[in-house]
């Protein structure tokens, strides 16, 4: 996943609007055992707002945040599948994560952050009939950055 966050921020709080791209990717969908027969690539998006107070000790800030979620995800079945189309997933979502920021320099800033998402509106995905790709009932994400702070 590569995400780009915008925000603004005080001495205690952040507000902050980040969007994120899942390049795509091929999927091996087969049960285990099998042939690899049903294939897939799969890619998406979601735009997160999120809001998040800050708690200090030095030069390090540790982000206490809170966001809703949005996006898509698609899928286009891999061959042997004939005549695949591709179909795109709504997706909901709630983030509420921790995490820490070195501050070394004034304009400078590298972190850490672990976010607990739990899905909201999604779907799944059928191939042949059956099942192949469905949404998880919640999941974590970590995301390591590096930020540029500007005046």
């Amino acid at each position: 996943m590569v995400a780009a966050q915008f925000a603004v921020f005080g001495e205690h709080w952040r507000i902050g609007l980040r969007g994120a791209w899942l390049p795509p990717l091929p999927l091996d969908l087969s049960e285990s055992g099998q042939a690899s027969l049903r294939r897939a690539r799969v890619d998406g998006f979601t735009i997160t707002a999120k809001g998040c107070g800050l708690l200090h000790a030095g030069p390090i800030e540790f982000p206490l945040c809170g966001g809703v979620e949005a996006g898509a995800l698609r899928a286009i079945a891999l061959e042997p599948v004939r005549n695949p189309e591709a179909a795109t997933q709504p997706y909901v979502g709630l983030e509420l994560g921790a995490g820490f920021t070195w501050t070394p320099v004034h304009h400078l800033g590298v972190g850490l952050e672990l976010d607990a998402v739990v899905p909201l509106a999604s779907g799944g995905y059928a191939l042949e009939g059956a099942e192949v790709l469905g949404a998880t009932p919640a999941g974590l994400r970590v995301l390591a950055g590096v930020e540029l702070r500007l005046p």
